[in-house]
């Protein structure tokens, strides 16, 4: 695609410990696209889901990969991508 997606924005917040050897799930999501960031949700909790121990959002940014500038518009391939993955038909 021509392109890289860097991460640009990092939150995270920890809500409990995770023990070594205990069993976790890691959940993802991509959330809507805001103009061409792309905004990821996730969240580590228990088997069971009872138990929530990270929550954290991610940003990507699409960067021309020969100037490395911000690219203005998401390649067409990824913003196609992005609608199918988002159940939508435009972004």
């Amino acid at each position: 695609m021509g392109c890289e997606l860097p991460v640009i924005e990092l939150n995270i917040r920890y809500h409990k410990p995770v023990k070594m050897g205990m069993q976790i799930v890691v959940k993802s999501r991509i959330l809507p696209t805001k103009g061409v960031r792309i905004p990821w949700e996730y969240r580590i909790e228990s088997l069971d889901g009872q138990s929530h121990y990270l929550s954290a959002q991610v940003t990507l940014v699409p960067i021309d990969g020969q100037t490395g500038k911000i690219m203005r518009r998401l390649p067409p391939v990824l913003q196609t991508s992005l609608a199918q993955i988002l159940g939508a038909s435009t972004l």
